[in-house]
């Protein structure tokens, strides 16, 4: 009864409905969690609300991390040397870093070539 008229009669909603319910207005799950992120912080002022941009990068982070963990798995199991055990939710961060640095400087690679290229499409080359 989680859409009940009495808010008294309503109970807390479950993962798996959520889930349904995502499905069936034809919105990834990855997109909703992101965008609700957002605007939770963008609420708090944490971060600028331009949703356009937030729509942009809310595709942009769901299509870099769609598959992510079973990727990143198979990649680190592959390495010589690691083992489960070695590898650390607090690595996290610094990955995090990295990764955004490297966003950035591709986005301002991409500046650079667009900006010497006259009417020429804004493309990463790799």
């Amino acid at each position: 009864m989680i859409f009940h008229n009495d808010p008294e009669k309503r109970r807390p909603i479950h993962l798996t409905e959520v889930t349904v319910l995502l499905k069936a207005l034809e919105i990834d799950e990855l997109e909703a969690h992101f965008t609700a992120e957002l605007m939770e912080r963008a609420a708090k002022n944490e971060v600028s609300h331009d949703s356009i941009a937030y729509e942009k990068v809310i595709d942009l982070v769901s299509e870099v991390v769609r598959d992510l963990p079973a990727k990143l798995t198979e990649a680190l199991m592959h390495l010589e040397g690691i083992e489960p055990y070695t590898i650390r939710k607090e690595h996290g961060r610094g990955l995090q870093k990295a990764v955004i640095n490297l966003v950035i400087r591709e986005y301002q690679a991409c500046i650079e070539r667009r900006d010497s290229r006259p009417n020429s499409l804004f493309t990463f080359d790799g």
